[in-house]
């Protein structure tokens, strides 16, 4: 028997919208995309992965010092992030002008002085240590056993930077307070 041309067309439509239907995202399949950029974003950095391990410090060398260069490496990471960042989705809609010449500098949103604090943190490592450094705390791939030594020297030479400026703060907040009384 055959079926008309209208009847099968009916059939067609009521199985592709069951199918579209059992195709559509249930609460559990939404908590597995969840959970998926959940991890994504809980996923640790190189230098972190080494922090957790205790690598940071020798078998010999005091434990908080495995914060302190986790803390500093942390800290360079977060201004190279400052300094280069990727321009966001939203700055198409901004107010100016379209067209022009546009090119890779474009693509950038910097920040001048994050930029500028961050080349001269990078400038005071010792000149063995840069690669080492920029690959496991800007680039964040893990650099071996090898490299350790030089990573813990880079990253020494940044805790040093950072307790010389909280001490440069100090003397400074110190001066102010006694102007004020």
């Amino acid at each position: 028997m055959k079926r008309s041309d209208k009847t099968a067309s009916k059939a067609v439509r009521t199985r592709a919208l069951q199918r579209g239907l059992s195709a559509a995202p249930t609460a559990e399949a939404a908590g597995r995309t969840r959970q998926r950029a959940q991890a994504a974003r809980a996923k640790k950095t190189a230098l972190q992965w080494y922090a957790d391990r205790g690598a940071l410090v020798e078998a010999d060398e005091d434990a908080a010092l495995n914060d302190a260069r986790l803390y500093a490496g942390e800290a360079l990471a977060r201004l190279h992030e400052q300094a280069y960042r990727r321009a966001r989705v939203t700055a198409r809609y901004s107010a100016e002008a379209r067209g022009g010449t546009g090119g890779a500098e474009d693509s950038f949103v910097r920040s001048e002085h994050a930029r500028q604090r961050f080349e001269e943190k990078f400038r005071a490592l010792p000149s063995r240590t840069r690669a080492v450094v920029r690959l496991c705390v800007v680039e964040d791939e893990f650099v071996g056993r090898s490299r350790m030594e030089r990573l813990r020297c880079g990253l020494d030479k940044l805790v040093e930077l950072h307790e010389q400026k909280k001490v440069i703060q100090n003397d400074t907040k110190s001066i102010d307070e006694r102007a004020i009384v």
